[in-house]
């Protein structure tokens, strides 16, 4: 499917042009759960709207689900939009409520883009993270100013867990309820991708936020996956219409609009880096604006710069693989990590994952239950500039080590604990068939040759060590057997 960015950006001046009388304020805390009460009343079969918690002050902490796909139907994405976790940076609430409009709009017209959209993923909203914040903000401060902190005057942007040097009394510390209700949140349901939309500044901010201890590698603090994140970034960046390359007053310039978080400034306990170190949901901040807390006849020209662009990031979600992990059939909670890449991803307790992955060949170490753990491989293949992403779908169903069959029952056989890391990793190339299809992308079939790595092959040097002493584990253990005999 190819993407049509033109039908967004019609859509989105359209919108504009309909409610532009509307934002000449920014909407009180009331106002905007009224709202997304009014979507979820007038769009039931699209919408869900449900609470993740409670703020201090006890306000609701609503978000609203948009999505066409299926309440049963497995392995569709989940992707969150983020709002205000800084009270006195709302621009994203807007930008939200904005963006929920463009979308139901384009669902009422039936446009084409928006219907695929809704249909294979699960757009989660959170306009506001810290709406006691908000209460406090001051419209036109453009600097720091009051609301920033929740109603106990803690930034909730540093208060997850943070990733480096951490003691118990850090890990063990009571966190702010507005934290406590987003990571439950995430524990939940397993998100894929994210956006958080913060005001203050213009750039796109991938991770890490804390910078590595003792690495001075130009401040910058990289994930194993930074070539997705940039990747990430540039496609939100790519998508404003310019708007995030130009500089603020008094600011530095960021190249191609986007910077890690770290070689900005170190920050520890962010929602970002929360989000990907322990749940594997990829994570950007946007700065959206120069002004923290602008007047609303600057709103328009924002959202009609960043409409886009969140919908092109939202598309990514769709970038990689994913598919179900089954024991012998069995459904559960599996693991699967790239080789060479420090993160595992944990799927759900029906055995779905997702990894978002760029174009090449990768090597998936998979585990589930008490099956054999395999080492397969994939092929992401490229896409052309203006083809919609389209996932590979890979099922992988795993074997059971051994079993020992006698007249009146079946018996795992265990092997000793020594042995086992080595004799139930098989090392697998994997040949597939690949049938494209517009909604659910291209389908593995089962055709499993001995593996050769190619000279062009992007795998990591870790992953070609692996490959190797897996193989060489057979040879020498056979040749122990011969030197006895």
């Amino acid at each position: 499917m190819k993407i049509r960015m033109e039908h967004i950006v019609f859509i989105v001046i359209l919108i504009s042009a309909i409610t532009a009388n509307e934002l000449t304020k920014y909407l009180s805390n009331e106002e905007l759960y009224d709202y997304l009460r009014d979507v979820n009343d007038n769009y039931q079969n699209i919408s869900h709207l449900y609470s993740i918690g409670t703020t201090t002050l006890g306000e609701e902490l609503w978000v609203l689900m948009l999505t066409l796909a299926p309440s049963h139907e497995s392995t569709v994405p989940n992707v969150k939009i983020v709002g205000n976790i800084h009270g006195n940076e709302p621009v994203g609430r807007e930008l939200i409520l904005h963006l929920i409009r463009v979308l139901l709009y384009g669902y009422v017209i039936n446009d084409e883009e928006v219907i695929h959209l809704l249909r294979t993923t699960k757009i989660h909203f959170l306009p506001s993270a810290n709406p006691d914040g908000f209460s406090k903000a001051v419209e036109g401060e453009c600097n720091i100013g009051p609301g920033r902190k929740n109603a106990n005057n803690v930034d909730l942007n540093r208060d997850f867990l943070p990733i480096f040097s951490m003691d118990d009394k850090e890990f063990h510390r009571q966190r702010e309820i507005e934290t406590t209700a987003i990571v439950q949140w995430m524990s939940e349901i397993h998100f894929v991708l994210s956006v958080s939309i913060h005001s203050g500044s213009l750039v796109v901010v991938y991770p890490y936020d804390e910078a590595t201890p003792g690495d001075n590698t130009n401040g910058e603090s990289l994930t194993d996956d930074n070539d997705i994140f940039k990747h990430l970034a540039q496609t939100y960046a790519s998508g404003t219409k310019g708007a995030i390359y130009e500089s603020c007053p008094e600011s530095r310039t960021f190249e191609n609009g986007v910077i890690n978080g770290a070689s900005w400034y170190s920050a520890r306990g962010t929602m970002m880096d929360y989000n990907y170190y322990y749940h594997g949901c990829m994570e950007l901040t946007v700065e959206v604006s120069c002004c923290k807390y602008p007047h609303p006849v600057k709103l328009m020209d924002i959202i009609d710069n960043h409409i886009p662009a969140l919908v092109s990031v939202i598309r990514e979600a769709h970038q990689g693989i994913k598919g179900v992990i089954t024991c012998e059939g069995d459904r559960g909670i599996s693991y699967i990590q790239v080789l060479g890449r420090n993160l595992t991803i944990q799927s759900t307790p029906e055995g779905e994952y997702w990894r978002i992955l760029l174009p090449g060949r990768y090597f998936l170490q998979v585990e589930s239950g008490s099956c054999t753990t395999e080492v397969l491989s994939v092929e992401i293949p490229r896409r052309k500039h203006d083809e919609y992403p389209s996932p590979i779908i890979m099922n992988i169903n795993l074997r059971k080590p051994y079993e020992m069959i006698n007249d009146d029952e079946t018996e795992l056989e265990t092997m000793d604990n020594n042995d086992e890391d080595e004799l139930n990793v098989t090392v697998k190339d994997t040949s597939y068939q690949i049938s494209e299809s517009a909604e659910s992308g291209a389908h593995f079939n089962n055709t499993r040759e001995t593996f050769s790595p190619r000279a062009e092959s992007s795998l990591s040097s870790a992953a070609l060590q692996y490959h190797y002493y897996s193989a060489a584990i057979p040879i020498l253990l056979c040749s122990i057997l011969i030197i006895r005999i």
